[in-house]
């Protein structure tokens, strides 16, 4: 189904809210005031500004996800190398590493590489600092940081799907109701009347 667009359904709505403003005197539509009309325009508003502001914390999110995910991958291919040269002479402690990589740059795929490099380097020598501040705890700490961005994303996603269904359940009703009052409206004002040349000047069809 074709989404409505925001500014087109928002224009048609001031139209009739102005268009009924001048018909005040002679007619009300029953079913919405002029403070109707005004209040639809802010909850309008409102449902649009939800769905903005959800697209730039899914952006934001993406982001620091991003940036998390490289910052993994590039700290597991750092002491996966140091490390099958550290205990090289080592058979018992280098066995933990043999077969792990660090080439994938896809979340699964650095994740798995990353959980895999944290067992190896627990199992090899939990104490073992490949550089000044490189600790297994610190290495953890970064995972932990990807593992919370990437949740993080996924409910961002949600979010955004969620108001963004929220705004186009909103501009149906707001559309449907403003073709309503001009349906009303003309069958109340002919077309030879000045009221009806009025709505049929300014509300577009």
């Amino acid at each position: 189904m074709m989404e409505l667009d925001y500014d087109d359904v928002r224009a048609r709505l001031l139209k009739t809210q102005a268009v009924q403003g001048q018909l005040q005197a002679v007619w009300v539509w029953d079913k919405a005031t002029l403070a109707d009309w005004q209040a639809a325009i802010v909850s309008l508003d409102g449902a649009r500004d939800a769905s903005q502001d959800a697209i730039a914390t899914l952006q934001n999110a993406r982001s620091a996800a991003a940036a998390g995910l490289t910052t993994l991958h590039e700290a597991t291919k750092q002491a996966l190398g140091i490390a099958k040269i550290a205990f090289r002479d080592q058979p018992t402690k280098a066995g933990a590493f043999v077969g792990l990589t660090a080439v994938s740059k896809s979340f699964p795929a650095v994740s798995r590489s990353a959980q895999a490099l944290s067992s190896a380097w627990q199992k090899a020598d939990p104490a073992w600092v490949p550089l000044p501040g490189k600790t297994l705890a610190a290495y953890d700490a970064i995972r932990a940081q990807v593992n919370a961005q990437h949740a993080a994303v996924a409910s961002a996603v949600s979010a955004q799907k969620d108001t963004r269904r929220a705004l186009q359940a909103a501009l149906k009703v707001q559309d449907r109701r403003s073709k309503d009052w001009y349906a009303v409206a003309t069958r109340v004002f002919p077309d030879n009347t000045p009221e009806g040349q009025l709505v049929r000047a300014e509300i577009p069809t």
